[in-house]
């Protein structure tokens, strides 16, 4: 049995982490596998993680360091997403999902990662160079490379304007006008967030499946444990609040 309040963390945040890692690693089956290792840690530290405000900014940052220690393996073999159609979504909404989460995963690794946590998650720049141990300007420079490139994908036309991007849907995208005017490469992808996350939530079989694979190895002895020596401490803050924050 897990340790009291766990089930209820777990059954809460599962899909919008699952969602989040997907776009991040642009390949489902990694993303289940780094989203494991993130509940599973958790879970083995439950005591202490428990009480922070966020627990799941804990589970996302072992699984974007997973992302991160895997991210050259990945690029050589990348396969599109299978995903459950959600039942409440429309079909246009559907295919403008995909296209977006197809553009997105076709950026390099590292681009991707910097573009899902800080323009989805709203991690700053200097949060997310911290959890990967690299300069703040390279983070900045892999966003700057992410626009650019995901401008070009889908459709979008416009210039900067000093740090952020003035940017207008072009007419073949002029279905997608919902999306906030002063930055729609994040409007864009927030909406395929909300379409993935309904994704994640029309399969409750995969948060049962992982779960049990949490479950049973966090039974396991220390001893066999897969990430033996992590500290809560080097980790999430001494103030009892997780950091960089986790979603919004």
């Amino acid at each position: 049995m897990n340790p009291q309040g766990f089930d209820e963390f777990y059954t809460k945040t599962f899909a919008r982490v699952l969602s989040v890692v997907i776009m991040a690693s642009g390949s489902r089956l990694e993303a289940e596998d780094a989203v494991q290792d993130g509940y599973l840690s958790a879970l083995r530290h439950w005591e202490q993680v428990g009480g922070y405000e966020q627990p799941d900014a804990w589970v996302i940052k072992v699984a974007l360091r997973r992302l991160w220690r895997s991210r050259r393996a990945h690029q050589r073999k990348r396969q599109p997403l299978e995903l459950t159609v959600p039942p409440q979504a429309a079909p246009d909404e559907t295919a403008h999902a995909r296209e977006v989460l197809s553009a997105l995963a076709g950026l390099p690794a590292d681009v991707r990662i910097a573009m899902i946590t800080c323009s989805v998650l709203g991690w700053t720049q200097a949060e997310l160079a911290e959890v990967l141990d690299v300069p703040r300007n390279t983070i900045a420079n892999r966003i700057f490379r992410g626009r650019a490139m995901l401008r070009v994908q889908l459709g979008l036309a416009g210039t900067l304007v000093g740090e952020q991007d003035a940017l207008v849907a072009a007419p073949r995208r002029a279905e997608w006008s919902v999306v906030p005017d002063d930055d729609p490469v994040d409007g864009l992808l927030l909406q395929a967030e909300r379409w993935l996350r309904a994704a994640v939530e029309a399969e409750p079989e995969t948060a049962e499946w992982i779960m049990e694979q949490v479950t049973r190895q966090a039974a396991a002895p220390p001893s066999r444990w897969r990430h033996p020596g992590r500290t809560v401490s080097r980790w999430l803050g001494a103030s009892g609040r997780a950091q960089p924050g986790a979603a919004r």
